[in-house]
């Protein structure tokens, strides 16, 4: 989450606030299960998008 916080962050050009792009993003996100370790602190949940329904018409 805080990879795609800051990408966003980029793309806006301004400071989003943590806790509301969590809020936000988390109901559109599937958590994958798997953990990263990179640096210092707790190791982070990796998330994904939810598969989308195709439209068979």
């Amino acid at each position: 989450m805080p990879d795609l916080h800051s990408l966003h962050q980029h793309i806006a050009g301004r400071e989003i606030q943590r806790d509301w792009f969590r809020r936000a993003m988390e109901p559109q996100l599937v958590a994958t299960g798997v953990m990263t370790a990179r640096g210092r602190g707790r190791p982070a949940e990796l998330f994904r998008h939810p598969p989308r329904a195709r439209d068979n018409s």
